[in-house]
């Protein structure tokens, strides 16, 4: 009888133990889709920046098209789209780069951190 109390003891240790490491799993998926999130918000925003600048430009573009005199008026504010245009590229690329290391810390196995987490899961 004492030996069935022992294993039911045991088996309630393992419970608690998968329990909260399954916790530990959770909060992991957790900050990766708040983290997923917040990339596609700032690649949203980069998209709609491109967008609204690539018009803004095209309009500029146009008058200057129809006369060259309206260069010496609108060439800075074409110039400075041109600039937003390049600054949403480059968001784009930071968020591409941002993702790939992520992706890379992610299959990169670190045998002691993961022990790490295992011992914190198991007090």
């Amino acid at each position: 009888m004492k030996d069935l109390q022992n294993e039911i003891i045991k088996l309630d240790k393992i419970e608690k133990k998968l329990k909260r490491f399954d916790e530990l799993l959770e909060s992991i998926g957790e900050s990766d889709s708040r983290l997923g999130s917040m990339w596609m918000e700032v690649y949203e925003n980069a998209q709609r920046d491109r967008e609204s600048a690539d018009k803004l430009f095209n309009s500029v573009s146009d008058e200057i098209k129809l006369n060259p005199a309206n260069h010496a008026i609108f060439g800075a504010q074409a110039s400075k789209y041109l600039e937003r245009l390049c600054k949403s590229n480059e968001q784009i690329l930071k968020l591409a780069e941002l993702i790939q290391k992520s992706y890379d810390r992610e299959s990169q196995i670190n045998p002691e951190e993961i022990f790490n987490k295992i011992e914190q899961a198991n007090v």
